[in-house]
């Protein structure tokens, strides 16, 4: 009897021992699984992003719906490359600026090929506007 006491308190202790120490590998594989998750983006996100950006341009631009669903998936397409840029670390940041200019400058191409002048002009505006106000906000 005094042989099982003696063992049960060492048996307790490794037991807490144990609980303690995978409660911290279960936190730090959940927290990078967490952060790995942040990343990327799922489908239903990306279908969310242009359904959200497809209804913005039709009721602040007035597109047409054929239009809003053109412009949005393009406008969704040049997000993800800056996400990307802005993701990438090897990247310095005073190129980065550079890399976002030229992606602006192809998705204007882009636009262009269908938009009216009037209307790429309207939607450069309000790009223009939205990021602005994204700044004041941070």
């Amino acid at each position: 009897m005094k042989i099982v006491r003696k063992i049960q308190p060492m048996n307790f202790k490794y037991l807490l021992l144990f609980l303690v120490v995978s409660a911290f590998a279960t936190s730090a594989s959940a927290q990078k699984k967490k952060k790995k998750d942040k990343i990327e983006l799922t489908e239903l996100q990306l279908a969310q992003i242009h359904a959200s950006y497809k209804k913005v341009f039709q009721d602040s631009l007035g597109f047409a719906s054929a239009v809003a669903d053109s412009v949005a998936r393009i406008e969704k397409d040049f997000m993800l490359k800056k996400r990307n840029v802005m993701l990438n670390k090897e990247i310095p940041e005073d190129e980065k600026a550079i890399h976002y200019g030229m992606l602006d400058s192809d998705r204007d191409a882009i636009l262009g090929s269908f938009l009216s002048i009037y209307d790429l002009d309207r939607f450069r505006a309000f790009i223009h506007r939205s990021e602005a106000r994204q700044k004041q906000q941070r």
